[in-house]
């Protein structure tokens, strides 16, 4: 799977997909999120580790989603000052839109 801008490995992809909505960017938003945390819990849960109790394996999976949802988040949905959203949508600029 493709990384999104700014996380160094693979290649660079972005939401595009339904721009055209608040909507649409927010579901496209949500989705491409959903599929790069699956994607780094799996690589950061890792395989089963022989002679791992119920307990213990509960809390390296638990710590594997923690980490990619926090590491998602904070690349993919925590807003930045200049968000590209408000920008998209023009009202950024202080000008009314009608």
């Amino acid at each position: 799977m493709s990384r999104p801008c700014g996380t160094g490995a693979g290649t660079c992809r972005a939401v595009t997909v339904g721009w055209r909505t608040p909507e649409g960017f927010f579901t496209g938003l949500g989705e491409q999120a959903d599929a790069e945390i699956e994607d780094r819990y799996l690589g950061y849960a890792g395989p089963d580790v022989a002679g791992e109790s119920a307990e213990g394996k509960q809390a390296r999976l638990t710590q594997a989603m923690n980490r990619a949802t926090g590491e998602v988040f904070a690349e993919l949905v925590t807003p930045s000052p200049a968000s590209e959203l408000v920008v998209r949508f023009g009202r950024s600029s202080g000008r009314s839109r009608r």
